[in-house]
């Protein structure tokens, strides 16, 4: 018996179902959810990325921007995003810089950047790289989806964020 699981050779293939080697993918903004982290007492906006083509397809990859951090909720509402009573900012100003130049390349523009909800980016087709960082597979960059002929009239435009984790 032990020979037919050793067969399979289990010990050459990763156990996380979403690692994907190195490389650029198409895909869908798959979730968008501001979610409290307990562990760090943090809102964290997580952004979930859907493989939608080749072998891959179907894999997810996330994106971490903590938002706020020492959250006190009010009474009765311990972990419900909508009841927060009192945070502070948990973004320097440089992760401020990288979240809002991914919130652009996700499409929200400059003057809807303060009212933008995260179900704003769902379904969003994009296009993004994937690196490997210190043993974790990373977002590197993202890009809406441009079709050939939409391509070619941004020639020479970039929204790309390269390096953001």
């Amino acid at each position: 018996m032990n020979a037919l699981i050793g067969s399979l050779g289990l010990d050459k293939v990763d156990a996380d179902i979403n690692a994907v080697p190195e490389g650029t993918y198409k895909g869908v903004v798959f979730k968008s959810d501001i979610v409290f982290v307990k562990s760090k007492n943090e809102l964290t906006h997580v952004v979930t990325y859907k493989i939608t083509e080749g072998t891959n397809s179907g894999a997810r990859l996330q994106e971490w921007y903590p938002l706020r951090k020492n959250v006190v909720f009010a009474e009765g509402h311990e972990g419900d995003v909508d009841h927060v009573t009192s945070s502070e900012s948990a973004m320097d100003d440089n992760a401020k810089k990288w979240y809002k130049n991914r919130l652009l390349t996700l499409g929200v523009q400059d003057s809807e950047i303060n009212t933008t909800e995260p179900a704003d980016l769902l379904n969003k087709e994009v296009k993004f790289g994937v690196k490997k960082k210190n043993g974790y597979t990373n977002v590197s960059w993202v890009d809406l989806f441009k079709q050939e002929s939409q391509a070619t009239a941004s020639e020479g435009q970039t929204g790309n964020v390269k390096g953001l984790l």
